[in-house]
């Protein structure tokens, strides 16, 4: 499986163990949703909502066509930014109410994502492989999936700037006019 060169390990904090829970909360979002996927061609059909609760239904169909597109235009990135968003939001509420530096924490909680993003990525990459193969999987090569994680990374860590920074903000007092 793939991974990402662009991950980094932090030191470990004593809020890690909560972080790890609330990530794994938020994971099964889309892992119930390649889990789905997976029993595909078993079941011969598939119900899933996207992240706006929008139905995506197969039936009757092959894993071909639409369903391979349909799998592969950002229905899995959605759910992945909005656990970035709801992990690193958290974490710094959490801080907030412990009067803890969150810098720390966040880093932690970047880590975290950074590893749950290749997950998410290599796990659809061996559904894919899975589905393709029709039974066979062993029969079809594993897509690379080393530009979608990087891309990802590189928006959980636009989204962790824009967090930080709009937490310095938020603490700084307006002067008197």
């Amino acid at each position: 499986m793939e991974t990402s060169a662009s991950s980094h390990r932090t030191e470990l904090t004593a809020l890690r163990p909560l972080t790890q829970r609330k990530l794994a909360d938020l994971e099964r979002e889309i892992t119930s949703r390649l889990d789905a996927w997976r029993m595909f061609p078993a079941k011969n059909s598939l119900n899933i909502t996207d992240i706006n609760g929008k139905p995506i239904s197969y039936s009757g169909v092959a894993y071909e066509g639409s369903p391979h597109d349909v799998f592969w235009a950002r229905l899995f990135e959605p759910f992945m930014e909005d656990a970035a968003l709801k992990l690193f939001t958290w974490v710094v509420e959490h801080c907030e109410s412990k009067t803890l530096e969150p810098n720390l924490y966040i880093a932690e909680a970047q880590d975290l994502l950074n590893r749950y993003v290749a997950r998410i990525y290599n796990g659809m990459a061996e559904t894919d492989r899975i589905l393709r193969g029709n039974g066979y999987p062993e029969s079809q090569s594993v897509v690379s999936v080393t530009r979608k994680i990087d891309a990802m990374l590189a928006h959980i860590d636009s989204l962790r700037s824009a967090i930080t920074h709009a937490g310095d903000q938020s603490r700084k007092q307006p002067e008197p006019s």
